[in-house]
């Protein structure tokens, strides 16, 4: 924890998306097809180029993403037969890169720290942590209820697929100097994912 970044750079990406799709029919012979699907490719990304970056306290890099994504489709039909066909897909795949390119200098006097998914917590002046590590919510769910007299079962499904990747790019001809230490923490984030077929 860092109480005093005297250079602070954060590269931080939270997105929030919901799709829900709502059903109802009836009719003599119903064969609905409901699909939602969410994708996500996200980058969170701090690069430095040709640059001297110098501090006499500490530095911090932290990069990061949060999610917050739900698909979900919801069908009833009646009548005397039906076929219902419902699929909800979640896919996101996240980067979190912290680049130091050819002709890059970061020197801290202090600390120099990298966080990814899991930031360097720097402290406000309470004591309470500014940058939580990351959280990820994933929800893919389908329901259906055929209650026409001859119901025909069919494909439906949920599903949900998820990936973080965590990447320290420190190129030939970069430097990364510390006074004391140099600290690169990386970590899985707080994950809740579920596919769900009622």
């Amino acid at each position: 924890k860092d109480r005093a970044a005297a250079l602070l750079v954060n590269a931080f990406n939270d997105l929030q998306a919901k799709d829900y799709i709502k059903l109802n029919a009836g009719a003599l012979i119903e064969t609905p097809i409901l699909t939602t699907k969410i994708e996500n490719n996200g980058h969170a990304n701090i690069t430095v180029n040709k640059a001297s970056l110098k501090t006499y306290g500490n530095s911090v890099f932290n990069a990061k993403t949060d999610l917050d994504l739900d698909a979900t489709t919801n069908m009833s039909i009646y009548g005397v037969a039906g076929i219902a066909h419902g699929v909800a897909v979640v896919n996101s795949t996240n980067t979190n890169n912290v680049t130091l390119n050819a002709g890059a200098d970061v020197f801290s006097l202090g600390n120099t720290n990298i966080g990814l998914t899991q930031p360097i917590n720097v402290l406000d002046f309470s004591g309470k942590e500014l940058y939580p590590r990351a959280e990820v919510n994933l929800l893919a769910k389908t329901q259906i209820w055929n209650r026409t007299v001859v119901p025909v079962s069919a494909d439906s499904y949920a599903k949900v697929d998820h990936k973080t990747t965590d990447n320290v790019n420190i190129q030939k001809g970069a430097t990364l100097r510390s006074g004391t230490n140099v600290n690169i923490d990386t970590g899985t984030p707080i994950e809740k994912s579920e596919g769900i077929f009622d």
